[in-house]
């Protein structure tokens, strides 16, 4: 049989593992949850890209000296 320190002490450890696995589902729950928000799309929009490149500087040679 073992003593009622080893038991109490067990009991001590597995209360404050299960404190910190509370926290850590907490914290996980409030603020992991809304980094990457989900952007839904109804069906047959797709992806809409446009035709038209965005416009360039033309690269214009320097007069030589």
């Amino acid at each position: 049989m073992r003593e009622s320190g080893d038991l109490q002490a067990g009991w001590r450890l597995v209360s404050i593992l299960l404190a910190i696995v509370i926290v850590l589902g907490l914290l996980w729950y409030v603020f992991g949850g809304q980094t990457a928000p989900t952007t839904t799309a109804t069906p047959g929009e797709g992806i809409k890209i446009d035709p038209t490149p965005p416009p360039t500087t033309p690269i214009v040679p320097r007069a030589p000296e």
